[in-house]
């Protein structure tokens, strides 16, 4: 995940880190722990600042489940979710971007596994495979309505998941990597679709028989702040140096600024129907 502030000032993880991710099994079987994930830049294959795993038990994830992983790992740079504790937000970001590193039997996986998809909420579990409408789609005036709907309800729910966040200040982010986590995350989720929407918009724009998606679609003053919201995409999506917790929390309380009113503009454009009347 690459917390930058939190791990200043602590050694860099050993150059051997992945190899050592093999003695993590044993240590949470010892601790009755029944799933293990690796989510987070090491999980992607990128370097990482630190370890994230999040854990699943039957019973509290305490200090001593991460102290007895530092030890195996060779780095105080260990972050631990548990599971259980957290929100279905982040234990579903965990589960389908992580590496599944230890469980104790198969049966438990996939329960576990098919409740998170099964609850996840508005079409969030397909968005992801699907970013853009088919080209032989794209001059269909239904079918270009029904995936930017479906797009909207995703993000009108990632927007009420992160709303709670709004007034994150740095040093929440800072004491919680669970909240960071949380934040960053939702964030560019909520942001990744917003792009998905704007560049079907913009491809819509280059048929004819398609009006109302040109540059008045939005207002100008949307228009201004959408740029801002692509730029904070690109950062977080980026493999650069993670962004200081400062600059996210001015980040997130930008974005959550301007998001109700990309959803309110575009619910607009829906209600004008599939009928050319745009």
């Amino acid at each position: 995940m690459g917390v930058r502030d939190v791990w200043r000032g602590r050694k860099p993880l050993p150059e051997d880190i992945l190899e050592r991710l093999d003695e993590v099994g044993p240590v949470l079987e010892k601790h009755a722990v029944e799933l293990g994930y690796l989510f987070g830049s090491l999980a992607d294959g990128r370097p990482g600042n630190d370890v994230d795993l999040g854990l699943l038990s039957s019973r509290p994830v305490g200090p001593e489940v991460r102290n007895a992983l530092a030890q195996v790992l060779d780095t105080d740079r260990v972050h631990v979710v548990d599971l259980a504790a957290s929100t279905e937000f982040l234990q579903r970001e965990v589960v389908t971007t992580g590496e599944l590193l230890s469980r104790r039997n198969e049966e438990t996986q996939r329960r576990y596994e098919e409740h998170l998809l099964r609850d996840a909420p508005g079409e969030e579990a397909n968005v992801a495979s699907a970013s853009r409408l088919a080209p032989e789609l794209a001059t269909d005036h239904e079918a270009v309505h029904e995936w930017i709907r479906q797009r909207w309800n995703a993000l009108n729910c990632q927007v009420e998941q992160l709303w709670p966040h709004r007034e994150c200040e740095t040093s929440d982010l800072v004491g919680s990597a669970d909240l960071r986590w949380e934040a960053e995350r939702g964030l560019l989720v909520a942001l990744t679709l917003v792009v998905n929407i704007l560049e079907q918009l913009k491809t819509l724009g280059d048929h004819a028989g398609v009006p109302g998606t040109g540059p008045r679609l939005f207002s100008r003053g949307l228009c201004a702040a959408l740029r801002h919201l692509e730029v904070t995409r690109t950062k977080l999506a980026g493999d650069t140096e993670p962004m200081s917790a400062a600059e996210l929390a001015r980040r997130l309380r930008h974005s959550l600024g301007w998001l109700p009113a990309f959803l309110q503009e575009t619910h607009e454009w829906l209600a004008r129907g599939t009928n050319g009347d745009r």
